[in-house]
């Protein structure tokens, strides 16, 4: 397995963390810090980068969730 493969891998695994992290939780600041603990796999993102995207995932999933409603 060859680095970019090992990246993309762990990228992938971080993923549904966040979205379980998501769905799992009350708010974006719960769901971060169900993430925190998780950030060694996308090691080369920094914390403002992490806080960037479950932002971006968390108002993704409701609002896909709002309109279904």
């Amino acid at each position: 397995m060859g680095m970019s493969s090992y990246v993309m891998d762990c990228e992938e695994k971080f993923d549904m963390v966040v979205y379980n992290a998501i769905k799992e939780s009350e708010d974006v600041s719960e769901a971060m810090q169900k993430v925190v603990p998780h950030k060694r796999l996308v090691a080369h993102w920094t914390t403002n980068e992490v806080d960037e995207y479950v932002s971006e995932m968390w108002n993704e999933f409701w609002s896909e969730y709002a309109s279904q409603v």
